[in-house]
């Protein structure tokens, strides 16, 4: 008697734990995440105001650099506060050559002016390497497609080398650290549990003190990011 209501209590819990449905287990959200991005960038051609005045003779006329389309790369790494915004360091190296230089203007004697324009090979290039905190607010929160917009402020180092201007051989270097800003619009979608692909469009602006015409950057990468 006594074996046998052990052996009944003993099938009665069985069969109540094998008909109960398990707790399920709460699955932390992944907060952090790193990403890399690669793609081209463009900056914007900058353009010098010049004036010279001798022998009764007034020249006034433009002088504007152009440059070749170059490659930009990011490594980023981040957090999300919440579904909707998300704080990140972004690492960023880009590369570009010169084109050529572009010289307009007017030259004035006694009333009578003559317009001229010439151009010239710019045979040079441009590093630059950022440091970038950016806020990343997410406006549709956590979905399977995520826009997203950015604004972020940090410092660049570049490196710049000029070779020739035409057949006038210079082979001049410099470089400096400048303040940057830069703003992001962009997208992803998903392709994994924790990954996404995705595509970015940077704005940026650097304040050059060597130059009157402060650099500005435009790229356009493709984007892997994962979360941790």
């Amino acid at each position: 008697m006594f074996k046998l209501r052990w052996l009944t209590l003993i099938i009665i819990f069985g069969v109540f734990s094998f008909n109960t449905p398990a707790k399920s287990k709460k699955i932390e959200h992944k907060k952090s995440y790193a990403s890399f991005d690669i793609g081209a960038v463009q900056q914007e051609s900058q353009s010098t105001s010049v004036t010279a005045i001798g022998f009764g003779v007034t020249v006034t006329g433009t002088v504007t650099a152009n440059y070749e389309p170059g490659i930009a790369a990011n490594f980023t790494i981040g957090h999300h506060f919440n579904d909707h915004l998300a704080l990140e360091a972004d690492f960023g190296y880009a590369y570009w050559e010169y084109d050529d230089l572009d010289i307009t203007g007017t030259a004035t004697s006694g009333g009578t002016s003559v317009t001229f324009a010439t151009s010239a090979t710019l045979d040079g290039s441009t590093q630059i390497f950022s440091i970038m905190p950016n806020l990343i607010l997410y406006p549709l929160g956590k979905s399977d497609f995520s826009p997203y917009i950015g604004i972020g402020a940090g410092s660049v180092y570049w490196w710049e080398e000029l070779n020739s201007i035409g057949t006038l051989a210079v082979n001049a270097e410099e470089s400096g650290v400048d303040v940057a800003v830069n703003a992001l619009l962009g997208f992803n979608f998903r392709v994994g549990p924790a990954s996404t692909l995705g595509v970015k469009y940077k704005y940026g602006w650097m304040n050059a003190r060597e130059v009157d015409d402060d650099p500005i950057l435009h790229s356009l990468t493709a984007s892997f990011k994962q979360r941790f």
